[in-house]
């Protein structure tokens, strides 16, 4: 399947080799705020120096060359011969004959270099291609005699030197490449490169040459707003990450409260935070492990399933080196769907001289990475990474260097800027829905409480407003900042007619002290029903209550505010049926705080409704602390805790003699529901029907019980062994021995899988097979990777409804355990796989 999967890329660059059709955009490499990796330090393997990946503006290009350690010398500024050249300040040094080429990620038009220092009898040949095409190159000589241009403007052009020496600041031996033409790469050959080691210095060669930045047009801009999915509801806080040792918590700037995300209990510290609001996962490392030289481990918390765990053991496979502090004492931001991951370079070990470094990381459709390109590096020695943030095509490198803070704002497209930092220093950064940037740190030295500030592109912050989390500034190590965050609410799931204002519907941020019933629903967006069954916890009412057509109406409800302060309960029916939930019809109700759940009762008296027999309308239930003053004029909008639900109620004028007390649905696993129904004053002869719908309209009756004796309370029961997956609705239809026909509420019972999978045998000798049973025709996509991270197998795969087997190329891995990842449009499994031989 690599195969084919490498033939499906490179059918899609030839579909775009021939020419640039959108617009392009000027985009440059330039090698001041890069780093060209060399052997000078032992974790720059060759194979690393001599596959070289780096962000060209939205796309990326890799260079590669077949230089020796000793000849591959980096980028640095011993070249000054740029006077009317394509590059400034720092160039790429290499030394001797050789081939570099320079391959483009998508085709691009425009291209310019130069190449300097060619003398001394060295030939420099340049030549490019469009996909398998060649592609003509004009080639120009800067200045001087010493160099002859043969070819021009064809698709060889070669300079060759005299017998003489240029120096390093002469633009004698400089030659300026233009490519007019669209190419996805261009090649550099060295040859006859000549040395001389005695007579005067300026007389002298080594062999040396350089390479100018690189500047072509390139397709493709940067998104603005890339964080609008983070846009909170009116009236919810437009929250960022902060961390606190290893606790993560998303943050009101304005207010500073913040709220518990998550905790990562197998490390003190946790660093190099990053939120992608898309998938909802937060990315991390740990930090101030003891032993940073040997983390090279990438970790994720996915908000969906509130579950931890290790995306790649060894970021390094990636193709980019780690230094002494390993993935730690980094930071992240995420953008445009990429992780940008730093790296250390300066250890509290080394010698010093290496760059920290930004990458950009790129994921396939399972959410593994597959490739890094660098985008960004500085000096080490001098810089100590702060935090970095990456919002509207613009990188901001905190640089929390003690006494020597700046601000590096860097244009990914175009060059950096540095910005002297006056008079606040750069701590950990943060980044909101609407792309504002905030300071976060210690207000002293850690531990010590935490703030946030605002801060400009300029390096200028706002007052600091001191974090707290429950109402008390909490300390510790306020040590990473990240992204805008939109946490999971309780919403409404009554018809949108209740909810008008689509971006201020009734919503409730989680509190666990404050809640309807004994579980929560909590979810990314509201989620409209014709029955008011989308959340699956609707369970504050035990039993919903027909309601007659004039009298009182009451319901019972169990609450639970362990909150410590007062809680308002307000309700709602619409007794009118016009989709709307108004003030008149609301009843409110005050709960005192208390340590186990309570049941109130609800009464709306002297009820008055026209709705017909047989009909239906709502209830809406909403709690909230008093200190929100909820009344009920406040059906929809926000409250910052508290919970809301919706429940559908029968409209029926003929009083019930059997009274219905309890019907309760729990789903006790994948294969299993429990349905549970108490009724009061049961008469003889009281048809019962469970009856269960794919989609809450269309109803099957799975099982039957008729009473057989009048009788006070009495409870059934029934087992659904045969769910129906993602999901089933039920409901109990009862007819009394007047033969009229009642409905109880409808349940829903989500299922978290609509896949299941298992490897057999494992472990294994020889051939292992994948049985994948599913409930729908899906896309998989399977991977099966090393204990260090790296891939081993992949492969596309068609899903059908019901059996399907696939052989795993177990017969050719070395004995081990390995990870075999299985995704699909909206799941994920893993599983391990042991490889065992003869």
């Amino acid at each position: 399947m690599k195969k084919f999967l490498r033939t499906s890329s490179l059918a899609a660059l030839c579909l775009f080799a021939h020419s640039v059709h959108a617009q392009c955009v000027t985009t440059n490499l330039n090698w001041d705020y890069l780093d060209f990796n060399d052997p000078s330090f032992t974790q720059n393997t060759l194979a690393i120096c001599q596959t070289q990946k780096f962000a060209f503006g939205t796309q990326a290009l890799t260079i590669t060359n077949n230089y020796t350690s000793a000849n591959i010398l980096g980028e640095n500024t011993s070249s000054t011969s740029e006077a009317g050249t394509y590059g400034t300040g720092a160039d790429v040094q290499f030394m001797g004959n050789g081939v570099i080429t320079v391959t483009f990620q998508n085709a691009v038009t425009n291209t310019k270099f130069s190449v300097y220092d060619v003398d001394y009898s060295q030939v420099v040949t340049v030549t490019a291609l469009n996909g398998a095409t060649p592609v003509n190159v004009n080639m120009a000589k800067v200045s001087g005699s010493i160099l002859t241009i043969a070819n021009n403007g064809l698709t060889n052009p070669s300079a060759t030197a005299s017998a003489n020496a240029a120096a390093t600041s002469s633009t004698d031996g400089a030659i300026n490449v233009d490519i007019i033409n669209a190419i996805t790469s261009f090649t550099i050959t060295v040859t006859a490169t000549g040395v001389k080691t005695t007579g005067p210095a300026g007389d002298r060669e080594d062999g040396s040459f350089w390479i100018s930045d690189i500047q072509a047009c390139s397709v493709g801009s940067f998104p603005v707003n890339d964080r609008l999915v983070s846009q909170p509801w009116t009236g919810m806080p437009s929250y960022v990450l902060a961390v606190n040792n290893n606790k993560v918590y998303y943050v009101d700037p304005v207010t500073g409260k913040a709220r518990f995300l998550f905790r990562d209990a197998g490390n003190n510290n946790i660093n190099s935070v990053a939120y992608d609001p898309v998938n909802k996962f937060v990315y991390y490392t740990y930090s101030l492990t003891g032993s940073a030289a040997n983390d090279k481990i990438l970790r994720r918390y996915d908000y969906n399933t509130d579950t931890m765990g290790i995306v790649m053991n060894d970021v390094s496979v990636l193709g980019f080196p780690l230094y002494d502090n390993g993935v730690e004492s980094g930071a992240a931001s995420f953008y445009n769907n990429s992780l940008y991951l730093g790296i250390e370079g300066n250890g509290t070990n080394s010698t010093g001289g290496r760059e920290s470094k930004i990458y950009k990381i790129d994921f396939n459709g399972s959410h593994f990475p597959i490739a890094a390109s660098q985008v960004y590096g500085i000096d080490g020695t001098g810089h100590d990474w702060g935090d970095f943030g990456v919002t509207n095509g613009t990188l901001y490198d905190f640089d929390a260097d003690a006494g020597n803070e700046n601000l590096y704002v860097v244009p990914l497209i175009s060059r950096a800027t540095t910005i002297a930092v006056s008079p606040a220093a750069p701590k950990q950064t943060s980044i909101d829905w609407q792309e504002n940037l905030f300071n976060i740190g210690n207000t002293g030295s850690s531990p010590s409480t935490g703030f946030i500030a605002t801060y400009t592109s300029a390096g200028v912050q706002g007052t600091q407003t001191i974090i707290t989390v429950n109402g008390v500034a909490e300390t510790g190590s306020w040590g990473d900042g990240a992204e805008a965050f939109k946490p999971k609410a309780d919403f409404g799931d009554a018809p949108a007619s209740f909810d008008p204002d689509p971006t201020s519907p009734a919503l409730h941020e989680k509190d666990t002290s404050l809640r309807l019933g004994a579980a929560e629903s909590i979810e990314w967006n509201k989620t409209a029903s014709t029955n008011a069954d989308a959340d699956t916890d609707e369970d504050g009412l035990p039993f919903v209550r027909i309601l007659t057509s004039a009298g009182n109406y009451y319901t019972d409800l169990d609450v639970y505010n362990n909150s410590g302060a007062n809680a308002t309960v307000c309700a709602w029916i619409d007794f009118n049926g016009n989709g709307v939930f108004e003030t008149s019809e609301g009843v409110s109700q005050t709960v005192t705080s208390a340590a186990a759940t309570q049941r109130i009762q609800l009464l709306w008296p002297a009820v008055v409704t026209t709705l017909t027999d047989n009909s239906n309308t709502f209830i809406r239930i909403r709690i909230t602390s008093a200190t929100n003053n909820m009344t009920t004029a406040n059906p929809t909008g926000y409250f910052y805790n508290g919970e809301v639900e919706d429940y559908y109620v029968v409209v029926n004028s003929i009083p019930l003699d059997v009274k219905l007390t309890q019907f309760t649905v729990s789903k006790i696993n994948e294969q299993k529901v429990n349905i549970f129904w108490t009724v009061d004053d049961e008469e003889r002869g009281t048809d019962y029907e469970i009856q269960r719908s794919t989609n809450g309209t269309t109803w099957q009756t799975i099982d039957q019980q008729i009473a057989e004796d009048d009788i006070g309370l009495v409870t059934y029961h029934f087992s659904d062994l045969s769910p129906v997956r993602p999901v089933s609705h039920y409901r109990l239809k009862y007819t009394d021995i007047r033969n009229k026909i009642h409905y109880s509420r409808v349940q829903k019972v989500q299922f978290s899988s609509v896949h299941s999978f298992k490897i057999y045998p494992n472990p294994v000798i020889d051939k292992a097979t994948l049985h994948i049973e599913s409930l729908i025709q899906d896309n998989g996509y399977l991977q099966i990777t090393d204990m260090q991270g790296k891939i081993v197998h992949e492969e596309k795969a068609v899903i059908l409804i019901g059996h399907n087997t696939f052989s795993l190329p177990t017969h050719s891995l070395k004995a081990g355990v390995y990870n075999v990842r299985l995704s699909f449009s909206k799941e994920m499994f893993n599983n391990k796989l042991f490889v065992v031989k003869n």
